[in-house]
């Protein structure tokens, strides 16, 4: 049996929302309005970085999440002869409220981690902003592996961001706050998909983790979220139908799931 997690939005939150965006913005915005003598708004330098995540997505998918390329883009775009050392930034925000640790993550941790259960951490970032987050948040410990795009030199949903043996698919469950991403991508590969979304309709709640993704309602709330998802990658075409094996609000549903299947016995 292994779990693999994502991490932002699934155990934690790390700085970029709220620390490390911001600071950029307002350095370039400042940094604009001083060499250019013309005022660019954070909105719209906020909107030329997802710009150029978006393009270099398109291109090789992994490298859009390396933050230092993208933003050393954007200003040469605005040819703006200044540097921002993202990991920098990443370090200077890891303290509370920039980054936060979900409290059933960790009570869902440490309740795995009581069984010896390998758990991987597989996610779309780089090594060198996701480790001092999972450092400071005292994570390191719980995870055999951490996996980000760097490593895999993939992004997910691309199979090869997911190098999980082939002796432990069998057993796999991957957990993630993603449609796209998580569910799709792991799910095609074998895994039983957790989906994480903390926000899931209330009327939902009442059904067991397995049967939420099978109502039409369900149904109806997957598609709309896939919807916003490939919306925000600019992915056209047609919408494949994705469905995941379970839907959770709290990842302490965990524990159901896994006694559920029989594959675990003790209680928090």
């Amino acid at each position: 049996m292994l779990l693999s997690f994502d991490l932002d939005g699934v155990l934690m939150e790390n700085p970029f929302a709220k620390g490390v965006f911001p600071e950029i913005r307002g350095k370039i915005s400042r940094w604009h309005l001083s060499c250019k003598g013309k005022e660019l708004t954070e909105d719209e330098i906020g909107e030329l970085i997802r710009e150029e995540f978006r393009r270099c997505w398109q291109q090789e998918a992994y490298l859009a999440y390396d933050w230092d390329r993208i933003i050393s883009l954007v200003l040469d775009k605005l040819e703006l002869n200044r540097t921002i050392d993202v990991v920098k930034l990443v370090e200077k925000y890891c303290q509370e409220p920039y980054i936060h640790l979900y409290p059933d993550g960790k009570k869902i941790l440490d309740w795995l981690k009581s069984f010896d259960i390998p758990l991987m951490v597989i996610t779309n970032g780089f090594y060198r902003y996701q480790y001092p987050v999972l450092q400071a948040l005292d994570l390191t410990g719980y995870f055999t592996e951490i996996i980000t795009s760097d490593i895999a030199r993939a992004a997910k949903p691309e199979p090869a961001s997911f190098p999980v043996p082939e002796d432990r698919k069998g057993g796999w469950y991957h957990i993630g706050d993603s449609l796209l991403m998580d569910v799709a991508g792991a799910g095609n590969l074998g895994a039983r998909t957790v989906y994480v979304n903390r926000e899931l309709p209330e009327n939902f709640r009442k059904l067991s983790p397995e049967d939420r993704p099978g109502t039409e309602k369900g149904r109806s709330f997957i598609r709309k979220m896939l919807k916003e998802e490939k919306k925000r990658y600019q992915i056209g075409g047609r919408q494949e139908p994705v469905k995941p094996d379970y839907a959770v609000f709290s990842l302490l549903e965990l524990q159901d799931i896994l006694t559920g299947e029989h594959y675990l016995e003790r209680e928090f």
